[in-house]
């Protein structure tokens, strides 16, 4: 009994560390301003192929929309935050954020009158990188805090 108490401790102080560690990641690289939103609550998820989709909720109701993605084409540290920055610099980007770290999982939130997912992915080609694995969402207000879906995923699996 004894062991399977200690062994709890250890799977506990490992998520801790494990959380600590990505966090210190996002602060020491400058990628903060990542998600945590309602979705995460239980929420739906759209899932598409192209994030080009027309949208299923009034610009009015829903003046913003969130794209979640893993990037592919490129492993390089700074490749990744020269893309963040290129992503950053188009009319209407509110958040965006990539992981340093494999799957180089991103987030996008963007104001939907002012620009829309293909003016992104031509940041995206421009520097030889795709979005694969897209989620989308309409959202009413933009999180103070975001995070990529695919990374709380795992996080929630470690725990």
């Amino acid at each position: 009994m004894h062991k399977m108490k200690l062994s709890n401790l250890f799977k506990g102080v490992k998520l801790v560390l494990s959380a600590v560690f990505f966090l210190s990641a996002i602060f020491l690289f400058g990628i903060c301003g990542l998600i945590l939103d309602a979705s995460l609550a239980g929420k739906a998820l759209a899932k598409t192929d192209t994030a080009a989709k027309a949208p299923e909720k009034s610009i009015k109701d829903f003046p913003y929309h969130r794209v979640d993605f893993d990037l592919k084409g490129s492993k390089c540290v700074s490749c990744i935050r020269r893309v963040v920055r290129k992503v950053r610099n188009v009319k209407g980007v509110i958040k965006a954020d990539i992981s340093i770290k494999k799957p180089y999982s991103g987030v996008i939130i963007f104001e939907r009158e002012k620009t829309d997912f293909h003016a992104i992915e031509k940041r995206f080609k421009s520097e030889k990188v795709e979005a694969t694995n897209m989620e989308t969402e309409d959202l009413k207000s933009v999180p103070d805090i975001v995070i990529p879906k695919s990374l709380m995923r795992k996080l929630k699996k470690s725990a």
